[in-house]
């Protein structure tokens, strides 16, 4: 490790700066990268699930929100090669690891989906930014995260090697595929990066897609989890990957269309969005309704830096709200 040398939680929170702190966590992936030391303490993080389940739910209760789960389909499997659904056998379901692959739609989406699934996953977070060395950060570590800087190749490269070898070891995964928040105006889900598809494939994991919408009434921030089927991927090859990952996608689409449907919120069409004359407007209240929590930092212009396939709807709607 040369004159490299690992630094203490007291150290990244009490002495280093942000910029120090961002630079040391690159050099760290890059040597564990190098040396094969990707995961440690699966089964240790498995066993603190519950107790970062009740800090989350009283954080929530302080905070003034909620989460409501519409439904949780995981029971019933769906097969990737002949799109049957069928009971699941839980005993055969245990035996694969899982990738909960969830909409990004804000702000505590990620904590309202690690209450949800009532079990431990690791957490895949690009840009971390100021999570390293506030509260956030603690509870990230306790479930286990992979930290990666997205504009760094070797940082994307060790996060896919990392997410696969948690796997690989029995571990599960939660991830946003579509890598920002979903500001299209038409598109209930954005476009997802297969990337994870080709994990699942590769250490026989099975994909189970979630759907999340937030409201707000009389001051509670309700956040609704829509838990589908569990997707199984026996019989795939990599080749199957981005087929794969458009099935997700269409799953995540019709989880979030159930949520509508009950609570509201659909986005238009794309005919109803340019023949409205108060499409931006709405457009705007809506962008600004699911920024309201975000930190001052993070901009809209970073999303659209990070999100795998912005259309050209978003943009010339963010240009047209003077958002880009």
């Amino acid at each position: 490790m040369g004159d490299f040398k690992k630094k203490s939680l007291y150290d990244i929170y009490f002495k280093m700066t942000l910029e120090e702190v961002v630079d040391y966590y690159q050099q760290l992936r890059k040597i564990q990268l190098e040396n094969h030391d990707l995961v440690k303490g699966i089964q240790i993080r498995k066993a603190l699930y519950g107790v970062v389940k009740v800090i989350l739910m009283l954080d929530a209760l302080a905070g003034k929100r909620k989460v409501t789960i519409l439904n949780d389909d995981r029971n019933i499997t769906l097969d990737y090669i002949s799109r049957y659904k069928d009971q699941g056998n839980p005993y055969e379901l245990k035996k694969h690891p899982k990738i909960y692959a969830a909409t990004h739609m804000g702000r505590y989406d990620c904590e309202s989906v690690v209450q949800a699934i009532n079990e431990n996953a690791n957490i895949l977070m690009s840009d971390p930014g100021v999570s390293y060395k506030d509260i956030d950060g603690i509870m990230l570590r306790l479930m286990g995260v992979t930290w990666f800087d997205h504009d760094v190749k070797e940082d994307r490269r060790y996060a896919n090697e990392r997410e696969t070898e948690v796997l690989r070891q029995g571990g599960n995964c939660l991830l946003f595929p579509e890598a920002g928040y979903c500001i299209d105006p038409i598109a209930p889900v954005g476009e997802i990066h297969p990337g994870f598809a080709k994990r699942a494939i590769k250490t026989n994991a099975n994909i189970v897609p979630i759907s999340l919408e937030q409201y707000e009434n009389d001051g509670i921030k309700n956040y609704i989890v829509n838990i589908g089927n569990t997707v199984l991927t026996n019989g795939t090859n990599l080749g199957d990957a981005e087929d794969l990952s458009f099935l997700i996608r269409d799953e995540m689409i019709r989880l979030k269309k159930e949520i509508w449907a009950i609570y509201g919120g659909a986005k238009p069409t794309e005919e109803e969005f340019k023949n409205d004359p108060f499409a931006l407007d709405k457009y705007k209240e809506r962008i600004d309704f699911m920024m309201r929590d975000v930190p001052s930092y993070y901009k809209i212009t970073n999303i659209v830096k990070e999100l795998y396939r912005p259309s050209e709807v978003a943009i010339k709607a963010l240009k047209d709200i003077s958002y880009l």
